[in-house]
């Protein structure tokens, strides 16, 4: 249904012909050939909650790994020339991508579950709760930006920072597993590059770290660019995009 949902969003026509590029987390990605033969060649027929009917297409299916797209966005001189570790933070997950002069290793390309900025925030606002008497029951999480925003929740507080520092100090332990992780360049995307930064910085002083361009679009720029690389597809995409 996701899928579907956003096919929906991007081309509202009633009959759709789709070149699917699909972005999984990458402990994932060994489901690559399941979700290709459940997808490709496939006709889906939906309505949305206004009951206009559509028919997608999967004209071809292709899945990549969480991560990359926001890899493919750093210059390509810096890639082919340096040692990287991409951190996309997402809602849900983490996901490391790791290259040396330009080719990703795939060995240390990894998942982190149960971390980013949903998690953040659920652990955030269960202190804040805490500090104000809340009952901690309470379904709000999606205040928490706003809270973040009027320094309600002060993320330079040593009780919030320490929730983040739980969560960099799991990342950290993932980077200690990559031989001489000292001299790789750590660049963060995904929605939580700016909150994760300072901390980051604190932990891994040795290492260069930044955020990368467009960080929140960053994966879907990638993607694109990508797509538009596989040989198959350039007339697809030259003439419609």
């Amino acid at each position: 249904p996701m899928i579907l949902y956003g096919i929906n969003q991007c081309c509202q026509s009633p009959e759709i012909e789709a070149y699917l590029f699909l972005g999984v987390p990458n402990d994932e990605f060994v489901l690559k050939d399941v979700l290709i033969n459940k997808l490709k060649s496939k006709t889906f027929v939906f309505k949305d909650y206004e009951d206009n009917k559509y028919t997608v297409q999967m004209k071809d299916v292709k899945v990549y790994r969480e991560g990359t797209g926001a890899w493919f966005t750093i210059d390509s001189k810096i890639r082919n020339s340096s040692n990287i570790i991409l951190l996309d933070i997402g809602g849900r997950t983490i996901n490391m991508i790791v290259s040396r002069k330009g080719v990703i290793q795939t060995e240390y390309v990894t998942t982190i579950r149960d971390c980013g900025m949903i998690k953040l925030y659920k652990d955030l606002n269960l202190e804040y709760s805490k500090q104000i008497g809340r009952r901690q029951g309470e379904n709000t999480i999606h205040l928490v930006p706003d809270l973040i925003d009027s320094k309600l929740i002060n993320l330079s507080e040593d009780r919030y920072a320490n929730i983040i520092r739980q969560q960099i100090n799991e990342i950290y332990a993932r980077i200690q597993t990559i031989p001489n992780y000292g001299i790789y360049d750590i660049y963060l995307s995904g929605g939580g590059a700016e909150t994760f930064l300072p901390l980051f910085l604190e932990k891994l002083n040795d290492n260069t770290i930044q955020i990368v361009n467009d960080y929140l679009f960053a994966n879907r720029k990638g993607a694109v660019k990508i797509a538009r690389t596989i040989k198959e597809w350039k007339d697809v995409w030259s003439n419609n995009v």
